[in-house]
Protein backbone atom coordinates (compact mmCIF):
# COMPACT_ATOMS: atom_id res chain seq x y z
CA UNK A 1 0.00 0.00 0.00
CA UNK A 2 3.20 2.31 1.02
CA UNK A 3 4.22 2.11 -2.44
CA UNK A 4 1.08 2.47 -4.51
CA UNK A 5 0.55 6.08 -2.73
CA UNK A 6 4.17 6.92 -3.05
CA UNK A 7 3.82 6.25 -6.56
CA UNK A 8 0.92 8.30 -6.42
CA UNK A 9 2.21 11.24 -5.13
CA UNK A 10 5.42 11.09 -7.38
CA UNK A 11 3.02 10.74 -10.37
CA UNK A 12 0.71 13.75 -8.91
CA UNK A 13 4.21 15.63 -8.45
CA UNK A 14 5.58 15.28 -12.10
CA UNK A 15 2.32 16.19 -13.70
CA UNK A 16 1.83 19.37 -11.45
CA UNK A 17 5.42 20.12 -12.06
CA UNK A 18 5.12 19.79 -16.17
CA UNK A 19 1.95 22.17 -15.67
CA UNK A 20 3.45 24.90 -13.73
CA UNK A 21 6.26 24.46 -16.07
CA UNK A 22 4.44 24.16 -19.20
CA UNK A 23 4.96 27.57 -21.59
CA UNK A 24 2.10 30.05 -21.42
CA UNK A 25 -0.48 30.22 -23.91
CA UNK A 26 1.80 31.74 -26.73
CA UNK A 27 -1.36 33.14 -28.80
CA UNK A 28 -2.75 35.22 -25.75
CA UNK A 29 -1.86 38.32 -25.23
CA UNK A 30 -2.71 40.73 -22.22
CA UNK A 31 -1.90 44.11 -21.16
CA UNK A 32 -2.74 45.82 -18.22
CA UNK A 33 -3.94 49.75 -17.98
CA UNK A 34 -3.49 51.30 -15.34
CA UNK A 35 -4.80 55.23 -14.58
CA UNK A 36 -4.13 57.96 -11.85
CA UNK A 37 -4.87 61.44 -11.30
CA UNK A 38 -7.95 63.47 -11.74
CA UNK A 39 -9.73 64.96 -14.83
CA UNK A 40 -8.99 68.62 -14.15
CA UNK A 41 -10.34 71.24 -16.78
CA UNK A 42 -12.03 74.53 -16.21
CA UNK A 43 -15.69 74.44 -16.46
CA UNK A 44 -17.16 76.14 -20.02
CA UNK A 45 -18.87 79.41 -20.25
CA UNK A 46 -22.36 78.14 -18.80
CA UNK A 47 -20.38 76.15 -15.72
CA UNK A 48 -20.59 73.32 -18.12
CA UNK A 49 -17.51 70.93 -17.14
CA UNK A 50 -14.87 70.45 -19.51
CA UNK A 51 -15.57 67.03 -21.64
CA UNK A 52 -14.00 65.27 -23.85
CA UNK A 53 -12.78 61.77 -25.96
CA UNK A 54 -9.67 59.73 -25.46
CA UNK A 55 -9.78 57.34 -28.22
CA UNK A 56 -7.38 54.38 -28.03
CA UNK A 57 -6.96 53.08 -31.52
CA UNK A 58 -6.60 48.96 -31.28
CA UNK A 59 -5.08 47.40 -34.35
CA UNK A 60 -5.42 43.64 -34.11
CA UNK A 61 -2.84 41.07 -35.79
CA UNK A 62 -3.18 37.83 -37.03
CA UNK A 63 -0.97 34.83 -37.68
CA UNK A 64 2.38 35.92 -39.46
CA UNK A 65 2.53 36.37 -43.04
CA UNK A 66 5.41 36.13 -44.80
CA UNK A 67 8.31 38.33 -42.63
CA UNK A 68 5.64 39.86 -40.85
CA UNK A 69 1.92 39.73 -39.16
CA UNK A 70 -1.29 40.89 -41.27
CA UNK A 71 -3.55 43.26 -39.88
CA UNK A 72 -7.53 42.07 -39.08
CA UNK A 73 -8.83 45.14 -38.10
CA UNK A 74 -8.34 48.02 -36.35
CA UNK A 75 -11.15 49.20 -33.46
CA UNK A 76 -11.30 53.23 -31.94
CA UNK A 77 -12.27 52.53 -28.20
CA UNK A 78 -13.61 55.85 -27.58
CA UNK A 79 -13.59 56.79 -23.67
CA UNK A 80 -15.69 59.78 -22.98
CA UNK A 81 -14.37 61.94 -20.10
CA UNK A 82 -16.02 65.02 -18.32
CA UNK A 83 -13.83 67.53 -15.81
CA UNK A 84 -13.49 65.63 -11.97
CA UNK A 85 -13.49 62.40 -13.30
CA UNK A 86 -11.13 59.92 -11.09
CA UNK A 87 -8.95 57.28 -12.01
CA UNK A 88 -11.60 54.64 -10.59
CA UNK A 89 -14.30 56.43 -12.74
CA UNK A 90 -12.11 56.78 -16.09
CA UNK A 91 -11.29 52.75 -15.56
CA UNK A 92 -14.68 51.82 -15.61
CA UNK A 93 -15.15 53.84 -18.42
CA UNK A 94 -12.04 52.52 -19.96
CA UNK A 95 -13.85 49.12 -19.39
CA UNK A 96 -17.03 49.70 -20.48
CA UNK A 97 -15.65 51.42 -23.90
CA UNK A 98 -13.39 48.42 -24.81
CA UNK A 99 -16.45 45.57 -23.81
CA UNK A 100 -18.97 48.05 -26.26
CA UNK A 101 -16.13 48.69 -29.16
CA UNK A 102 -14.12 45.27 -29.15
CA UNK A 103 -15.30 41.90 -30.43
CA UNK A 104 -16.23 39.56 -27.10
CA UNK A 105 -14.45 36.37 -26.01
CA UNK A 106 -17.84 34.14 -27.39
CA UNK A 107 -16.88 35.50 -31.34
CA UNK A 108 -14.27 33.50 -31.49
CA UNK A 109 -10.16 32.92 -31.08
CA UNK A 110 -10.25 36.93 -31.66
CA UNK A 111 -12.20 37.94 -29.15
CA UNK A 112 -11.29 40.63 -26.44
CA UNK A 113 -12.03 39.75 -22.51
CA UNK A 114 -11.60 42.90 -19.63
CA UNK A 115 -11.64 42.39 -16.21
CA UNK A 116 -11.37 45.45 -13.63
CA UNK A 117 -7.96 44.19 -11.70
CA UNK A 118 -9.37 45.57 -8.34
CA UNK A 119 -11.46 48.39 -6.49
CA UNK A 120 -8.35 49.92 -5.27
CA UNK A 121 -6.31 49.89 -8.02
CA UNK A 122 -7.56 51.51 -11.05
CA UNK A 123 -6.31 49.15 -13.28
CA UNK A 124 -7.76 47.14 -16.51
CA UNK A 125 -6.68 44.12 -18.18
CA UNK A 126 -7.44 43.60 -21.68
CA UNK A 127 -7.28 40.33 -22.86
CA UNK A 128 -6.83 39.06 -26.79
CA UNK A 129 -7.51 34.95 -26.84
CA UNK A 130 -5.28 34.64 -30.31
CA UNK A 131 -2.98 36.60 -32.19
CA UNK A 132 -1.42 40.16 -30.87
CA UNK A 133 -2.25 43.73 -30.81
CA UNK A 134 -0.94 47.21 -30.57
CA UNK A 135 -2.44 50.47 -29.69
CA UNK A 136 -2.23 54.09 -29.37
CA UNK A 137 -3.39 56.80 -28.07
CA UNK A 138 -5.17 59.92 -28.79
CA UNK A 139 -6.88 62.55 -25.88
CA UNK A 140 -5.80 61.79 -22.89
CA UNK A 141 -7.07 63.96 -20.54
CA UNK A 142 -5.37 66.57 -18.46
CA UNK A 143 -4.69 65.33 -15.19
CA UNK A 144 -5.34 61.89 -16.12
CA UNK A 145 -1.89 59.48 -16.29
CA UNK A 146 -2.31 56.45 -18.37
CA UNK A 147 0.34 53.46 -17.95
CA UNK A 148 0.13 50.03 -20.37
CA UNK A 149 2.27 47.39 -20.06
CA UNK A 150 2.58 43.75 -19.89
CA UNK A 151 1.80 41.89 -17.24
CA UNK A 152 4.19 39.63 -15.08
CA UNK A 153 4.21 36.30 -16.20
CA UNK A 154 2.97 34.46 -13.40
CA UNK A 155 0.03 36.74 -14.17
CA UNK A 156 -0.42 34.44 -17.01
CA UNK A 157 1.21 30.96 -16.02
CA UNK A 158 -0.74 28.05 -16.72
CA UNK A 159 -0.20 27.00 -13.62
CA UNK A 160 -3.71 28.78 -12.64
CA UNK A 161 -5.11 26.81 -15.57
CA UNK A 162 -7.64 24.29 -14.60
CA UNK A 163 -5.88 21.20 -15.15
CA UNK A 164 -2.92 22.57 -13.00
CA UNK A 165 -4.78 23.73 -10.29
CA UNK A 166 -6.73 20.36 -9.72
CA UNK A 167 -3.36 18.67 -10.37
CA UNK A 168 -2.35 20.77 -7.42
CA UNK A 169 -5.18 19.44 -5.40
CA UNK A 170 -4.98 16.01 -6.26
CA UNK A 171 -1.06 15.92 -4.66
CA UNK A 172 -1.60 17.96 -1.98
CA UNK A 173 -5.01 15.29 -1.09
CA UNK A 174 -2.88 12.60 -1.91
CA UNK A 175 0.23 14.17 0.57
CA UNK A 176 -2.72 14.87 3.31
CA UNK A 177 -3.77 10.96 2.76
CA UNK A 178 -0.16 9.52 3.25
CA UNK A 179 0.68 12.06 6.53
CA UNK A 180 -2.60 10.85 7.80
CA UNK A 181 -1.87 6.74 7.19
CA UNK A 182 1.55 7.55 8.45
CA UNK A 183 0.29 8.86 11.65
CA UNK A 184 -2.24 6.10 12.48
CA UNK A 185 0.32 3.43 12.10
CA UNK A 186 2.88 5.00 13.87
Amino acid sequence: MRTRIGSLVTIGALVSAACWNAPALAAQQTTLTKFSGVVSGATGPNGVAASGTHTRTITDFGGPIGNGERVLATYNVNINWISGMTASQYADAYQAACNATLPLPSTGANGYGTARENRVVPMVRLSKQSGTYDFSDVGIPPGIIVTTFVPSTAEDAPAASTAALASLVACLSLLAYRARKRRKTA
